[in-house]
């Protein structure tokens, strides 16, 4: 097995373990409710703070990297501690030690506060830094997106909705947080995430530009770049700067990445793909007012075969139906039609013209089936 596998899959017999158990601490419930497992907290002389809003747990961190990852570690600490324990006590020893050693492998490409914040986290959590390092290095991840605006967004509001499908369903149960980094230097950030990572698969940021990844399975030749940086870290670093999807874009285009990925991107005004190879990189941008991605490379010259999604398929029909404008509801309906049943672990509808975000997760999946819940950036983004 690569290095690239063992990255990838070290950690997926732990997460399925995970699953299993979170679906039977949810025996009984409706399909819709809702599981918080954290409940409100906040560090002595301190803003960080674990708060629970519309039943989801929304975690504030503050300060520098290494003071973000002690909050973070010391907040979170028991459920961390459970995530780490699973992990040690479901793979065999040689299994971690070769999914740790292709982590360490790649430590040296991420930025000194990356290091000194996961570094911090495994301090005050208690636990081996190795395995959160290589926790933060996983990366494979499905998903789908879709992007509408002008004549095909209702009111002509931009809307971009993004499914997170991962093979380890169920782990929404007892894993999905939402993270609200306020940086000493840096543009304020809303993550949607997993205990132990701390980074952004999906994210919007104080200026509205919202983000999120597709892993891709079609990808030419190289497929492993032992230079790269997780992209949901190369997403945070971008989203930190960011001021919009131009400038977004152009920061990742100037990172190294461990593994092929799509990246839609989207601030209320301009769109874009990113076709992420493990060396090069190409931009999508909206036709006819919509743009779709799913899994596989669209752009002939970065492919190693034409793929027929059917998601795909389904969002590009939607995205060029000549019929009414999309509304929230409409992209909800979007997220439903394109997620990837019992694997979809979060769904949700950014219109960042109106710093407004609906979100389902930390429920049975589907997500997307909802309920939805609204929550407005600007109120998430306060102090």
């Amino acid at each position: 097995m690569n290095a690239a596998s063992k990255l990838l899959s070290g950690i997926a017999g732990a997460f399925i373990i995970l699953s299993i158990l979170a679906a039977a601490s949810f025996a009984g419930e409706t399909s819709g409710a809702t599981y918080c497992f954290l409940k409100p907290q906040r560090l002595p002389d301190s803003r960080a703070r674990i708060d629970i809003v519309q039943e989801l747990p929304v975690i504030h961190l503050y300060g520098t990297p290494e003071e973000m990852g002690r909050q973070y570690g010391t907040l979170l600490k028991g459920s961390i501690n459970d995530v780490v324990n699973l992990v040690k006590l479901l793979l065999p020893p040689e299994s971690l030690d070769s999914y740790v050693a292709a982590a360490k492998a790649l430590e040296k490409n991420l930025p000194e506060g990356t290091v000194l914040q996961l570094k911090a986290v495994a301090g005050a959590a208690g636990v081996p830094y190795d395995i959160i390092l290589a926790i933060n290095m996983t990366a494979k991840y499905n998903c789908s997106g879709l992007t509408v605006l002008g004549d095909r967004a209702k009111d002509g509001k931009m809307m971009f909705c993004r499914n997170l499908d991962y093979f380890a369903y169920g782990l929404g149960h007892c894993a999905n947080i939402i993270i609200v980094f306020h940086p000493e230097a840096g543009k304020r950030l809303v993550s949607l995430a997993f205990v132990g990572f701390i980074g952004a698969y999906t994210g919007i940021n104080e200026d509205g530009v919202a983000f999120g990844n597709m892993l891709v399975f079609n990808s030419a030749p190289p497929l492993y770049n032992s230079r790269g940086v997780t992209i949901h870290l190369a997403f945070r670093e971008a989203a930190f700067k960011a001021v919009d999807t131009e400038s977004f874009c152009d920061l990742i285009a100037k990172m190294e990445h461990v593994i092929p990925m799509n990246a839609m991107v989207a601030d209320g005004k301009k769109a874009c793909v990113l076709e992420i190879g493990a060396e090069k990189m190409s931009r999508r941008f909206p036709e006819r007012n919509y743009i779709a991605a799913t899994n596989y490379f669209l752009n002939p010259g970065k492919r190693s075969q034409k793929v027929d999604c059917e998601r795909y398929g389904y969002l590009d029909a939607l995205g060029s139906d000549a019929g009414a404008a999309l509304g929230v509801e409409d992209m909800e309906k979007a997220l439903k039609g394109s997620a990837m049943g019992k694997l979809n672990l979060q769904a949700v509808v950014f219109v960042p013209a109106d710093m407004k975000m609906y979100l389902s997760m930390n429920r049975m999946p589907p997500a997307a089936d909802g309920p939805y819940r609204e929550f407005d950036i600007r109120e998430l983004l306060k102090d």
